[in-house]
């Protein structure tokens, strides 16, 4: 999908409850939506990082567009890295529960 044809619909969909709801309303829904969420954005950075061959023997800094409710890529650019992760979002959707349950698989044997 057009990120800003996504990102219009976010939009609207954000400024009511009942919007907001239906915007996050595949991710209640799959219960194995969190361990999919965290191995594909694990598997993005790491394949943008190797494809952008990145210097990192100085200080830099990452910035992350459109952030959601996922804290895994900044994470992740943290690891690689990154002294400094710049992360923007058009709403306010992340929560410690959520970074908590996709934690879970970035510690787990088998992730």
């Amino acid at each position: 999908m057009n990120w800003k044809v996504k990102a219009f619909l976010q939009k609207i969909l954000s400024t009511t409850p009942l919007g907001d709801y239906l915007n996050h309303l595949p991710a209640t829904l799959n219960r194995n939506h969190h361990y999919h969420v965290t191995l594909y954005q694990t598997h993005e950075c790491v394949r943008k990082f190797s494809y952008c061959n990145i210097d990192l023997s100085s200080h830099k800094t990452a910035l992350e567009i459109g952030t959601g409710y996922s804290l895994v890529s900044s994470i992740i650019l943290s690891l690689l890295g990154f002294q400094k992760i710049v992360t923007v979002d058009i709403t306010k959707d992340i929560k410690f529960s959520t970074y908590k349950k996709q934690g879970y698989y970035l510690d787990h044997p088998k992730f």
